[in-house]
């Protein structure tokens, strides 16, 4: 099972292709945080 990431932006793509394959990525670039609250309570980092 992988980790899962939440971020605020998004790096780069070759970075974000990286992270994806150690981690699922979630960006939490949505004006409103409640929004991705539930992605936050899964967020291993």
């Amino acid at each position: 099972m992988k980790n899962k990431f939440v971020m605020t932006q998004a790096v780069c793509s070759e970075g974000m292709e990286l992270l994806k394959e150690k981690a699922d990525v979630f960006v939490a670039d949505a004006p409103d945080p409640n929004a991705y609250l539930g992605e936050m309570q899964e967020a291993d980092a």
